[in-house]
């Protein structure tokens, strides 16, 4: 296990819990930790566990988190957790039912262990509903640990800030979230959801293939979308001159210039690198 964050603003080190909400985010190869003030809303602490074995115990690996964190050895009253977990799909409400869930998953994911759907309602044009489904050891690891949990599905969180860009006349667009060894990827087409799905990724080549193959079996011309990307990677790579070769508009998702990312030891990393975290807290 790696720590590559750790930010602490003063506020945090003096503020009382009952004043800030913990937002948590647990993926296949991360676990990201978060205290966002309830009066400022600023984020106020934040961590990030890289996780090196894909097949982790997820008691195990939150035990050996805690015992690394400085968040989590406080007692907060309100936690809001967000699932970045592969096994989801967006739905219309419609055709939403706990059974068509699980039957669409099963098809998709093939059998899990034991789990729990759950669903969220997307605030989108369209009624639509991103259906998941949960193992249910993190349930109870979850509900064992932290008080007034809420929880959601983090393709949610991105398409919800997706549509709050639909002011920006956002025609064929993708977005693009990098992690540490996956990719998530959302695909708008004459401004309508067309996929939102994680991948796996090993090198640039990766990135660069899913994007050019979405586009290819969307009907999506390189020559008019619109690509936004964050997360794990560097501007000085080769990443960012092979995009400007593809694609019409390349941009950067960045952060709010406020609590943690202020401190000086934020910059060991680029704005872009905290955004799919920092979103979590918006």
């Amino acid at each position: 296990m790696q720590k590559p964050v750790e930010l602490y603003t003063d506020v945090f080190n003096h503020t009382n819990t009952q004043e800030e909400k913990l937002i948590l985010e647990l993926g296949k190869d991360h676990f990201a930790c978060l205290v966002k003030n309830k009066e400022t809303d600023a984020v106020e602490a934040l961590e990030l566990f890289e996780l090196e074995d894909v097949n982790f115990d997820w008691n195990d690996t939150f035990y050996e988190v805690r015992s690394h964190s400085r968040i989590l050895g406080r007692t907060y009253g309100q936690t809001h957790v967000f699932m970045n977990l592969e096994e989801a799909m967006i739905l219309p409400a419609s055709k939403m039912s706990t059974q068509a869930a699980e039957d669409y998953l099963s098809a998709l994911y093939g059998d899990q262990g034991a789990h729990t759907i759950r669903f969220d309602k997307l605030n989108t044009e369209e009624n639509i509903v991103n259906v998941y489904r949960i193992p249910n050891n993190i349930i109870d690891l979850i509900s064992r640990n932290f008080l007034l949990v809420t929880s959601q599905h983090t393709y949610t969180c991105i398409l919800d800030e997706i549509a709050a860009k639909t002011h920006q006349h956002l025609s064929n667009f993708v977005s693009i979230q990098l992690y540490k060894s996956n990719m998530i990827l959302s695909v708008l087409k004459n401004h309508k959801l067309q996929l939102i799905q994680s991948f796996p990724m090993n090198s640039e080549g990766d990135i660069l293939y899913h994007l050019m193959n979405c586009c290819k079996q969307l009907d999506i011309s390189l020559k008019t979308v619109q690509v936004e990307i964050s997360g794990h990677f560097d501007t000085k790579d080769t990443l960012m001159e092979q995009l400007k070769k593809v694609v019409a508009k390349i941009t950067l998702e960045a952060v709010a210039s406020e609590g943690v990312f202020l401190l000086s030891d934020a910059q060991k990393h680029p704005l872009h690198f905290y955004a799919p975290y920092y979103k979590l807290s918006v």
